[in-house]
């Protein structure tokens, strides 16, 4: 940290400050001036651990048996700066590669001995600055002695703490209050309020063409669902109801040639609904009606239209080919075969795959474990 000669620091420092020295006095005279601080307090350190100590002040030492454990980390570290004093070019691959991920050239070169340059002039400056500062008693013992200049600075401090407590206090009683509907809606806004900035920058918004009979169908069965989650009042229609939203979705994945996609809706959306099943057994039949608040309506407003303008969005979008094209230009020579689709499932992105199969199984498991039970207990009664 002092960067003695020899030691990788020096070699780090010149570097440092052989690069501020094109930029203007005023930059490498504050590296000077943490430079001196910084070699100040190393030596303070050193000599605290290593001098005699301070008077009155007994020094605390590890049992022996425990002393090489604490003694190794600083030790390696030690050693290590040592050995790269010396041959600092050993991590050049290390620093070219950390900054290849900069902006502009790497022109800074490591050395044991840069010359009589100047920057080798701001690090003798900064090792002698340092250590009058930290050897010389008549500047360290009047700082380490001296009163507060203020007679009031106790009571400054600890009213400054208090403010500090109080305010985290009041801060944290706002944001961790304790309700889910305010969790929930500040996640949906920040959720909403960051991406949305993206949609301004979109020239268009393409309405999409009508679906086919069917298409049309499923949405009526999603529209009229929703609606009747806002009137019902007994928990188990208003589960049925969600989950006729789900297997609604799961019909739209299937028609637009998503099987996958709908296969995996169907049986997580079944999973849902068994689980939610078990826990109304613990709860009421009906729940009261709740009151319309303006805030709870704001928050719903702004997130499904910023969700039915994001889909907009998606679709006057025109995605970049490049990928498709490297996709079916790769297939056959590298994957041997013609069916690109299976080809990324099963060999471009074959741990994707291998994750969507794991949800799929563990979704299965979960709806078999949950409904198999009802089924077999219904068919002992019948």
């Amino acid at each position: 940290m002092a960067a003695f000669p020899l030691t990788f620091g020096f070699a780090a420092k010149e570097a440092a400050f052989d690069a501020l020295i094109d930029r203007g006095p005023a930059l490498i005279l504050i590296a000077t001036a943490a430079s001196a601080l910084t070699v100040a307090y190393s030596i303070r350190f050193l000599v605290g651990a290593f001098g005699d100590g301070e008077p009155g002040v007994e020094a605390a030492i590890a049992p022996a048996g425990t002393r090489w454990g604490l003694l190794a980390p600083a030790s390696t570290l030690a050693l290590i700066g040592i050995l790269l004093g010396f041959l600092p070019g050993l991590p050049k691959d290390l620093i070219a590669s950390a900054g290849s991920t900069v902006p502009g050239t790497l022109s800074a070169k490591l050395a044991v001995w840069p010359g009589f340059v100047p920057a080798l002039g701001f690090s003798m400056a900064s090792l002698l600055i340092g250590a009058l500062i930290a050897l010389t008693p008549r500047l360290i013992d009047p700082i380490r002695h001296s009163e507060p200049r203020l007679p009031q600075a106790d009571a400054l401090f600890a009213g400054g703490v208090r403010g500090l407590i109080g305010g985290a206090d009041r801060i944290s009683g706002v944001i961790q209050n304790g309700s889910l509907p305010a969790y929930l809606g500040t996640i949906l806004l920040v959720a909403v309020a960051l991406p949305a900035s993206a949609l301004w920058r979109l020239e268009r918004f393409d309405v999409p063409a009508p679906g086919s009979a069917v298409e049309t169908l499923i949405a009526i069965m999603i529209v009229a669902a929703t609606v009747g989650l806002l009137v019902v009042r007994r928990r188990f229609a208003a589960i049925i109801l969600l989950g006729a939203v789900g297997y609604g979705l799961a019909g739209l994945f299937l028609i637009l040639g998503g099987p996958d996609l709908a296969v995996t809706q169907l049986l997580v959306e079944t999973l849902v609904i068994g689980l939610f099943a078990l826990v109304l057994r613990r709860l009421p039949a009906g729940f009261d009606r709740l009151t319309p608040q303006p805030l709870r309506i704001a928050v719903a407003a702004a997130v499904s239209v910023f969700v039915f303008g994001l889909g907009l969005g998606f679709g006057a979008v025109t995605p970049e080919p490049t990928v498709t094209n490297g996709y079916l230009e790769r297939s056959v020579p590298e994957a041997a075969g013609e069916n690109v689709v299976n080809v990324i499932l099963v060999d471009f992105r074959g741990l994707d795959t291998l994750g969507e199969i794991t949800v799929l199984a563990v979704a299965a498991i979960g709806a078999a474990g949950l409904v198999l039970p009802i089924v077999r207990s219904r068919s002992r009664e019948t």
